[in-house]
């Protein structure tokens, strides 16, 4: 009996460690979410909770910003924009079942720009009669995501500018000398006559090799595309 006890107490430690680690895990998860997560009374028309990056959003602790109480809004939010947080609460408190998102400005304790930020709200909770009283808010950084898209189309620039580098090397000085006058619309004879060279036909024929185009007209949007034009 005794050592059915000390098992029984045993995996009942075990179970209370694994829960603990759970809640550190999830815990962990949810404050470094890239996104501003909240949730907040019906009732006091409060903050009542609020994840990490919210308290980096707004420069403030989540002390700070459920002290604020129903003074939040009024002291973060844009005052032309304040109607959707009052429109949000007055629906999804009447409607449970709803999602309400709009976009909106915000600007932090320490910064007096405003900035544009993407929210969605649900409700969270209802009491026994089935009224909700509490809803679950996330705040997307729109400035986070434009930025971001920015370095992408950056990253992407980049990585053509240096595929273009890499095509141009391919030719030698001459074949760059022939495409740059093939661009500006002259023929074979005429690019002959303009290098006092006879081996154009030769050189075209490699030049369309290494950029991987069959027709003149390939080569000609190829040469476009490369810029050579101001070369």
């Amino acid at each position: 009996m005794e050592e059915n006890r000390q098992e029984k107490d045993l995996q009942t430690g075990k179970q209370a460690l694994t829960t603990v680690d759970e809640h550190i895990f999830f815990k962990e998860l949810v404050d470094k979410m890239p996104v501003g997560l909240y949730t907040a009374s019906y009732e006091t028309e409060s903050v009542t909770w609020c994840n990490q990056y919210m308290e980096n959003m707004f420069g403030l602790s989540a002390n700070e910003i459920i002290a604020l109480g129903s003074d939040f809004c009024g002291t973060l939010v844009h005052p032309d924009d304040q109607h959707l947080t009052q429109i949000s609460q007055l629906l999804l408190s009447q409607q449970p079942l709803v999602n309400f998102g709009g976009v909106f400005r915000v600007r932090s304790a320490n910064d007096a720009n405003w900035k544009w930020l993407a929210g969605w709200a649900t409700s969270l909770q209802k009491d026994n009669s089935g009224i909700a009283t509490d809803m679950l808010c996330v705040l997307v950084d729109l400035g986070v995501c434009i930025h971001t898209y920015d370095r992408t189309i950056d990253a992407l620039k980049d990585a053509l500018r240096n595929k273009k580098d890499e095509t141009l090397l391919s030719l030698t000085n001459r074949e760059r000398e022939v495409l740059l006058l093939i661009a500006k619309g002259l023929k074979n004879k005429e690019v002959a006559e303009r290098l006092s060279e006879y081996t154009i036909e030769t050189h075209r024929k490699n030049i369309k090799l290494k950029l991987n185009v069959r027709t003149t007209t390939e080569l000609l949007k190829k040469a476009e595309d490369l810029i050579l034009l101001n070369v």
